[in-house]
């Protein structure tokens, strides 16, 4: 699985734990994936996401949110992605969190791409 150098340096700064501590990195996670399969109002006005540079904030959701459709689009396994995000400089417990999300999501994003993939559109 590949990523633009636009979504990998997103995941770059997601991956550094002095820009995202745990908390905000988890935040942001929720908020990618709810952004896209949940409710697309999904809004960054987490409490855990507060203290984070704004501009930083929408790079790091757009890198995990074309991540998480790429990685749907390929219908990636957990091998491809973790090698994606050990390439972006994510340490072993940041890239587990990202593949046990999505893992629980795998099935509708995987659903959704083949819907997009002929072309029918959810509204």
């Amino acid at each position: 699985m590949e990523l633009s150098a636009y979504a990998q340096g997103g995941w770059r700064l997601l991956g550094d734990p002095r820009r995202f501590p745990r908390r905000s990195y988890a935040a942001l996670l929720r908020a990618a994936f709810r952004s896209l399969l949940d409710h697309p109002q999904a809004g960054l006005d987490d409490p855990d996401l507060k203290d984070i540079d704004p501009t930083v904030l929408k790079h790091c959701h757009a890198a995990a949110a074309t991540c998480i459709l790429e990685a749907g689009k390929q219908k990636a396994d957990i091998s491809a992605i973790s090698t994606c995000l050990e390439d972006c400089k994510l340490d072993k417990e940041r890239i587990e969190q990202f593949c046990t999300e999505y893992q629980v999501f795998k099935p509708i994003l995987t659903y959704l791409c083949f819907l997009s993939l002929i072309g029918i559109f959810l509204i």
